[in-house]
């Protein structure tokens, strides 16, 4: 999500072959608030949303497994946005972090993650500013709250 003075917020991001756009596809209104951005060589498939939510002629099990998958989708990605909102409705970059790294430890069953996110990716999910994220997370290692390295982080 980019703001009309060129911030970036970042959302959520994506693997390969997974969906995106399905809550503007699915919505009474169509227009998107937030961009949509692919590595080069991405191949993208439009589905329009009438065939999607409607049985073809055939009533066959196919149609049925992919309404089925589309609903699980998006319960993944409302999960998904509303641990997002636990993490940046913390009040301080450190109550920000420690919330995003407990999370991702739950997720990954370990007191030892591996973050999907750059410095910078990581910074804009947590809506807050690379340079002071970085001092935050050298304080927070100096507290002995943390230990990392590169990408890897274990909460102590």
């Amino acid at each position: 999500k980019e703001d009309h003075w060129g911030n970036k917020t970042l959302l959520l991001r994506l693997g390969k072959d997974e969906m995106f756009g399905e809550t503007f596809a699915c919505g009474e209104d169509s227009l998107s608030v937030v961009t949509f951005v692919a590595p080069y060589g991405a191949r993208v498939l439009l589905i329009p949303f009438h065939r999607v939510m409607h049985n073809c002629a055939n009533a066959c099990a196919f149609h049925q497994k992919l309404i089925e998958n589309m609903v699980k989708v998006i319960a993944g990605k409302n999960r998904e946005l509303m641990r997002k909102v636990e993490v940046v409705t913390k009040r301080t970059t450190r109550e920000k972090l420690l919330a995003y790294l407990s999370i991702q430890g739950q997720l990954q069953g370990s007191s030892t993650v591996d973050l999907p996110l750059s410095r910078v990716e990581l910074a804009e999910y947590l809506c807050v500013d690379r340079s002071a994220m970085t001092r935050e997370l050298m304080k927070m290692q100096q507290d002995g709250l943390i230990a990392y390295e590169k990408n890897r982080f274990k909460l102590l």
